[in-house]
């Protein structure tokens, strides 16, 4: 089986390679655009080669970027070039183009034209002329275009507005990694990239996973009542996701992936989080399942001395399993979601699919079913498709507002806000087993 859709890509020389990223503005979708075949485009904007590795040897030693293809024989070196992508310094920021979720309603491009001393910037947008003052580290915002190189007293090289107060110019901080970059997210993405071959980073609604669907495809989902929509949590976002400061996967055992898609975002988690014990995805498409378990197989290739294939029924499901002690387990299902068994063993539940309001109630039965001290990321509010109360989940504080967004393969930059609940938890702290013992009490 091959992917869908390599015959419309343009793939640059090395030769041609060399010469026209001299002349051109680098793609923001990197490998993953999906106008990458359109003349026009490429005459803008550079991309970067799919890398080939030939022999297994060389996939295993080098380590790969999902974003930009750019490759490492250390993989520290990896995770320092990941953590720069989204870094920045408070003066640093001074001269950037940014565009920012202004007062979690619209994004607004500008330029941040002052850092003040109260720790705030100050930024002039592009539409209006209009400036507010923000503190960066509480909106969302994403770099477009970074400022002139500065200079060493610390002091933008961009010419200052006359009502900013320059006296109460901050000197020179340290510099916010925006993400939580971990060697073991570093590998993870790495090999995302050579088990997807290329399309940890895929983006735009011309996706593999947009494309493989076949008609039995749209026939079984009218039957069943079920959403073929389809996007994908982008590796940083899955990152994110499951950080400690939102599902905290590092506290968790079992891992479910409902509507999983081609199956990236439950490999990262297993590949990511060593920990874990099990973790499961279930798609309804064949064609995105049969690419699916074709990526757990790429795997067992790429190191066979750590994974085999333990169970399969073809079509139907596929187990990988981690040799040594403790048998973890990457399993891949085909079939309905509403038919997701041991949902009372999950710790977190990741379910980014769209659900028919007729589902409503098949989906409050089935995640009722969670154990006390469970969490799960859901696309849509859990609290408008309730239908067996009292509702159990408490969504987490940190992603009440609107600009506690997730990289997606629709919104890359922006990113979408999801929500992240517990349920019957009162804050993320509390672990599964506490919730349970506290149940227990009383």
């Amino acid at each position: 089986m091959e992917w869908p859709g390599d015959e419309s890509i343009v793939r640059d020389t090395p030769q041609k390679d060399i010469t026209s990223r001299e002349k051109k503005v680098a793609c923001r979708y990197g490998r993953g655009c999906t106008h990458i075949s359109d003349p026009m485009h490429q005459n803008r904007f550079w991309h970067p080669p799919i890398q080939r590795l030939n022999s297994r040897s060389k996939q295993i030693q080098v380590h790969v970027c999902h974003e930009c293809g750019n490759q490492f024989q250390d993989l520290r070196e990896l995770q320092l070039h990941l953590k720069r992508k989204t870094a920045w310094s408070n003066q640093g920021l001074v001269g950037c183009r940014v565009s920012c979720f202004v007062d979690n309603r619209e994004w607004q491009e500008g330029h941040v034209i002052a850092y003040h001393k109260s720790g705030k910037h100050c930024v002039e947008f592009t539409s209006n002329k209009e400036r507010r003052l923000f503190k960066m580290l509480k909106i969302a915002f994403y770099i477009i275009e970074r400022g002139s190189q500065q200079s060493s007293s610390g002091e933008g090289e961009v010419k200052e507005a006359e009502d900013i107060d320059m006296e109460n110019m901050a000197p020179l901080e340290d510099w916010h990694y925006c993400e939580d970059i971990t060697i073991e997210y570093a590998h993870a993405q790495s090999v995302l990239q050579k088990v997807y071959e290329g399309r940890a980073q895929e983006t735009g609604h011309k996706t593999a996973g947009h494309l493989c669907v076949t008609e039995e495809d749209r026939a079984l989902a009218k039957q069943s009542k079920g959403s073929l929509l389809y996007g994908e949590l982008l590796p940083r976002g899955v990152n994110k996701a499951l950080g400690r400061g939102c599902l905290n996967a590092a506290d968790a055992r079992v891992v479910y992936d409902l509507g999983m898609g081609l199956g990236k975002v439950a490999m990262q988690a297993f590949l990511q989080f060593p920990h874990l014990a099990r973790v499961y995805g279930v798609e309804l498409s064949k064609a995105r399942y049969e690419l699916a378990a074709l990526a757990l197989r790429r795997l067992v290739a790429l190191f066979p001395e750590a994974y085999c294939i333990a169970e399969e029924e073809p079509g139907r499901r596929t187990v990988l399993r981690a040799r040594g002690g403790g048998g973890r387990e990457l399993e891949f299902a085909a079939g309905n979601f509403f038919d997701t068994p041991r949902m009372e063993e999950v710790d977190v539940v990741l379910f980014e699919t769209d659900v028919a309001q007729d589902s409503y109630w098949d989906l409050s039965i089935l995640m009722h079913k969670m154990k006390e001290g469970a969490r799960t990321l859901t696309y849509l509010d859990l609290r408008k498709m309730w239908e067996y109360p009292p509702f159990p989940f408490r969504q987490l504080p940190g992603n009440l507002p609107l600009s506690d967004r997730f990289p997606t393969s629709w919104s890359v930059q922006r990113g979408h806000h999801f929500f992240l609940w517990a349920k019957g938890a009162p804050s993320l702290g509390i672990s599964p087993a506490e919730a349970q013992a506290q149940a227990q009490r009383g």
